[in-house]
């Protein structure tokens, strides 16, 4: 049974495609400036989906932009600006 799916429309109309707890989902979007990709992942230790959202120069992986439970992206801008905290906190520390 499918836990995620992924849903694009481009030029040529509407597609699909699912993924399974076992398979995850993996989707890249790029432009001639960049690309952003997401994976989805189903973490069995703690039951909940997680989510990677990386962005980079095109045909590069990038930086991550956000990692964790999709629930917790799913606060909305909180979390993001939570995480972009925490990361500037750490740089920080880290150079003293």
């Amino acid at each position: 049974m499918a836990q995620f799916q992924a849903y694009i429309h481009g030029s040529r109309g509407p597609t699909s495609r699912l993924g399974t707890k076992e398979s995850g989902i993996y989707t890249v979007t790029r432009s001639w400036e960049g690309q952003v990709s997401v994976t989805l992942t189903y973490n069995r230790v703690e039951d909940c989906d997680m989510v990677s959202i990386c962005a980079g120069p095109h045909g590069s992986s990038g930086g991550c932009v956000f990692y964790g439970k999709i629930a917790d992206l799913a606060k909305g801008d909180k979390g993001l600006l939570e995480l972009a905290a925490r990361r500037a906190l750490e740089k920080e520390t880290a150079n003293g």
